[in-house]
């Protein structure tokens, strides 16, 4: 997994990685991406996106805000916990 940090324009903080599904994952997502794809993350919003472009490790901060400004905003998981 390559990992990326930069800013956005607006000063926050996001985290790239590529992510690769491994042989026999469950759920939709992998299912339907089977060669892997982006994750953007900045705490409180992710993206994805599918396929990886080729060489996305190398580009610069404009060349990643492209890519972020292209992928997929996704609903970010929540778990409720037992109240105690």
């Amino acid at each position: 997994m390559a990992l990326r940090e930069f800013k956005d324009r607006t000063g926050r903080e996001w985290r790239v990685w590529d992510t690769l599904p491994a042989a026999g994952s469950v759920g939709s997502f992998p299912l339907r991406h089977p060669t892997g794809w982006l994750t953007f993350d900045c705490g409180d919003e992710k993206r994805r996106m599918s396929p990886i472009p080729e060489g996305w490790f190398s580009h610069d901060t404009p060349g990643l805000l492209l890519l972020l400004m292209k992928a997929e905003i996704v609903p970010r998981r929540t778990i409720e916990l037992p109240k105690l």
